[in-house]
């Protein structure tokens, strides 16, 4: 129940940072996204990519929680559209299509993070840490 709870308030969070680069930027973000229906309701459709296969891991709690929870805090104004198992491409390919706003998003590995963020190799390293205050000096000091 606890973990729901959580999913719900993430999803609310990430609902608020969509609909925010939105409303800042629609050309930018890519207005061929945001439809108008007959009743003047606002649609929204986020397109991600991702290397996880549909139907396991994350993919099958990104679909029953997030997706769900998404839907119902915007009153089904804001949908996600996922595609899954590399169908789009690999990393690079999802980072590319990013970029020229085919997509909106990604669930990208810990190879696809450093792609867009090099300093993120640091927290890839196997056994580097012995606790996480060791993490939280190390973010630290790089900053």
């Amino acid at each position: 129940m606890k973990c729901k709870k959580v999913a719900e308030f993430l999803c609310m969070g990430f609902v608020l940072f969509l609909i925010g680069s939105v409303s800042l930027s629609q050309t930018v973000w890519g207005a061929k996204n945001i439809k108008q229906t007959k009743d003047g309701k606002t649609l929204y459709l986020f397109k991600m990519g991702t290397l996880a296969q549909d139907g396991v891991g994350w993919a099958d709690l990104i679909k029953e929680i997030v997706n769900h929870g998404i839907l119902k805090v915007t009153n089904g104004q804001v949908n996600i559209d996922w595609y899954y198992g590399g169908t789009i491409g690999d990393g690079q390919d999802i980072l590319a299509k990013m970029r020229n706003e085919q997509l909106q998003g990604g669930g990208l590995t810990g190879n696809g993070l450093v792609m867009t963020c090099p300093e993120m190799t640091l927290m890839d390293l196997p056994f580097m840490f012995e606790d996480y205050n060791e993490v939280e000096y190390a973010s630290i000091k790089r900053k």
